[in-house]
């Protein structure tokens, strides 16, 4: 079954990544007063209103990115960004006033779509779409090239450890295909007119 999602998911994919401790002293084995420390949480970067997210849940499955995104399980997605508003579809889902836009492969989000359109904000600078870009990519992605893909898209390839190991079965499928992208491979994709970026489109593999 898993093989058929991945295969649809891969063939859509160009459609559309707090600390708390306790420091305990003895002396003379009689207990002292415990300190604790804890350290601030860190924000993600400023959204449009229609974007702006809550704080990132606490999960028994480790989250990739900044806040929800590339890799992370639905129900994740859905703590992070409320319902479904897209409930006329089982695979592509959309969520804050259909801003963001996710596809799902066995509950695991494998293609991002942040439509600016859809916002307050609908045009964005490039460097200011990559930068908003990189809060729903892992957070261990390295960058491997950037490139023009032609006057509507840029194209900047990354590669991610923990993604490799979170879509693992989609990786190895995709080898039997002949696919030989390094495991973790993923893209994002910038599409943009005259007046800037409209949209940014995040999913695995190395073609657009």
């Amino acid at each position: 079954m898993i093989k058929k999602v991945f295969v649809f998911s891969m063939a859509c994919s160009v459609l559309m990544a707090g600390c708390q401790s306790e420091v305990v002293s003895e002396e003379n084995k009689k207990p002292t007063k415990t300190d604790t420390i804890v350290s601030p949480s860190s924000q993600p970067a400023a959204l449009p209103a229609t974007v702006q997210p809550s704080q990132p849940p606490q999960s028994e499955i480790p989250i990739l990115s900044k806040t929800v995104g590339l890799g992370d399980t639905q129900e994740e997605m859905e703590k992070y960004y409320g319902k479904n508003e897209n409930t006329a579809n089982e695979t592509i889902h959309t969520y804050k006033q259909k801003s963001i836009v996710v596809m799902y492969a066995d509950k695991v989000a494998t293609n991002i779509t942040l439509a600016f359109e859809s916002t307050n904000k609908p045009r964005w600078k490039m460097e200011d779409a990559l930068a908003e870009s990189q809060n729903y990519i892992p957070v261990d992605a390295v960058k491997v090239k950037e490139y023009k893909l032609d006057e509507e898209r840029t194209v900047v390839q990354y590669v991610s450890k923990q993604l490799a190991e979170r879509l693992k079965e989609y990786y190895d499928f995709g080898k039997t295909l002949g696919n030989e992208d390094e495991p973790g491979t993923f893209i994002v994709i910038l599409k943009q007119d005259q007046k800037g970026v409209f949209a940014s489109i995040m999913a695995p593999g190395s073609k657009p």
